[in-house]
């Protein structure tokens, strides 16, 4: 477990969006963004319920949590790309704060979540991704190396590592690739530079292409050993004939051909 800095001294905002897909009782009971606020003044986080959610709607006004909600299903990236919109015209947004992805299905603290944003600030990084386990405890693949085309069909069907990092072997602070959006910190600064997620992608890929295109501008995507969570992650995307697989397809081709055009 990290080591618990001093945060007396910190003043950044770190913005969180949370994304859920009929994911409350995930955020309810595993992700507890409420229980943020009360660690720590300098998280504010947002749930974006992708159809409205009366259970989900309660919750964050008893919290104290912003809350929005779509009438038509959105993606991954322009979910966020949403959130962010609004805490932008809300908070105004210094280029040195931050802005956080994370899952429903994550286990953190707002204490950890800060840990993430100090350790950014402490070392100049601009796009970082945190240690995923799963709920035992074993390694999740959320840092990975850029996919060919074969990488990400054989991931689908075999479930290959090919791509993935070798993370038992990474004990200190590592330029990556990419990471997975599951948990994915950016500076306000990098996240205005790349103009935000591309909402082309609906569900998979958009946090390889973020990186991609962030490493274009030169702005590099670390791996932070030291910060750990729980991600107790369900993928339907493996599921054949479902919708699943044709988003992971699709978004698979689209960051293929983005990559071999530059």
């Amino acid at each position: 477990m990290p080591a618990t800095p001093d945060y007396d001294d910190f003043q950044r905002r770190i913005y969180v969006s949370v994304v859920s897909h009929g994911h409350e009782k995930h955020i309810i009971e595993t992700l507890q963004p409420g229980s943020w606020i009360a660690e720590t003044s300098n998280v504010i986080p947002l749930v974006l319920s992708n159809l409205p959610s009366l259970q989900l709607r309660q919750y964050c006004q008893e919290s104290g949590i912003f809350y929005l909600e779509n009438s038509e299903p959105l993606g991954f990236g322009a979910n966020n790309n949403k959130a962010f919109r609004h805490l932008e015209s809300k908070f105004g947004m210094s280029d040195q704060d931050f802005f956080f992805t994370i899952n429903p299905d994550i286990r953190t603290s707002g204490r950890d979540i800060e840990a993430m944003a100090r350790k950014m600030e402490q070392e100049g990084l601009q796009i970082a991704a945190p240690n995923l386990v799963s709920h035992d405890n074993v390694p999740e693949d959320n840092i990975r190396s850029y996919p060919s085309l074969v990488d990400c069909i054989l991931r689908f069907a075999l479930k290959s590592e090919r791509s993935c990092a070798r993370k038992a072997e990474i004990q200190s602070t590592q330029k990556v690739d990419w990471a997975a959006g599951a948990f994915l910190g950016f500076s306000i600064n990098a996240y205005r530079a790349v103009d935000g997620f591309d909402e082309r992608y609906f569900m998979y890929y958009e946090d390889a292409d973020i990186c991609r295109r962030a490493s274009q501008q030169g702005i590099g995507t670390y791996y932070l050993p030291s910060i750990c969570a729980t991600h107790l992650a369900a993928r339907d995307s493996r599921k054949l004939f479902s919708r699943q697989l044709v988003w992971h397809i699709t978004s698979a081709l689209r960051f293929t051909l983005a990559r071999s055009s530059g």
